[in-house]
């Protein structure tokens, strides 16, 4: 048996809802289930979100700049107004895009400041503008043309993207192939053996400064400590196995 219970999501972590509520029924649950599983990014943990977004884009021009890219393509102070979770990067031609539900491309802007017009978008995507890749989308398929910011942790590297289409734009270079240069500043930061072996530079940064990264969470430390008082088991999750809020129980050791 799996209950999906609801959790505060990090991007409504400004506004937080009660945390009682779901700490009572989890209690309740307490005698009727033997794993409590639990995801740990903005679940467990919660972060500040304007202090991780630099962090994180800082992280990625320096890796960028090791890589071999000028410094001066990033000579520009990060725009949160220019991310946003859910936007697209169609590598065909260089463009962060929102699609609806059903593939159609209602907006685009291309590099860091051309607002494409509703008959760009038509000339772009043709009449209908339905986009070429949403069917791979839709099935959670990865495809070397385009790439999906869906999580805070990627959200800010729109900005480095649209700073390299430009960067590409002005060097005539009509191929937009610097995303597998930006994969590898993901992997040189974000592997999960990074944050043991305290390596790369965002997990360091993260564990020197916590208080500037990490919202203080005392009653959910607190509800752990009587979890584990409990000898309840616990799993929980940085993201690199399961997803998402689980409570397995009936015997089973193990929840997905």
């Amino acid at each position: 048996r799996y209950l999906l219970l609801p959790m505060s999501s990090g991007a409504q972590q400004q506004r937080q809802a009660p945390e009682e509520p779901w700490r009572a029924q989890w209690a309740s649950l307490s005698k009727e289930v033997s794993w409590l599983g639990f995801d740990m990014d903005h679940t467990l943990v919660q972060y500040h979100i304007p202090n991780l977004y630099k962090l994180i884009h800082k992280m990625m021009v320096d890796n960028l700049v090791q890589q071999g890219f000028p410094r001066s393509v990033f000579d520009v102070a990060f725009d949160p107004s220019l991310v946003g979770k859910g936007l697209i990067l169609d590598l065909d031609t260089g463009d962060l895009i929102e699609v609806d539900s059903d593939g159609i491309v209602t907006s685009a802007r291309h590099g860091t400041s051309h607002i494409l017009s509703p008959k760009e978008i038509d000339q772009r995507y043709g009449r209908h503008r339905q986009w070429g890749y949403f069917e791979l989308l839709e099935k959670q398929q990865r495809h070397p043309n385009f790439a999906a910011f869906l999580t805070h942790f990627d959200v800010p590297v729109q900005h480095v993207c649209s700073l390299l289409v430009d960067y590409y734009d002005k060097m005539t270079w009509h191929r937009y192939d610097f995303w597998p240069k930006v994969m590898k500043g993901f992997i040189d930061n974000f592997t999960a053996s990074l944050f043991r072996d305290n390596k790369g530079a965002f997990f360091p940064e993260l564990q020197k400064n916590p208080k500037l990264y990490i919202i203080p969470r005392p009653r959910v430390l607190s509800w752990l400590q009587t979890l584990k008082n409990t000898q309840k088991n616990r799993a929980p999750d940085n993201g690199a196995s399961t997803k998402g809020t689980a409570i397995p129980g009936e015997g089973k050791e193990k929840g997905e």
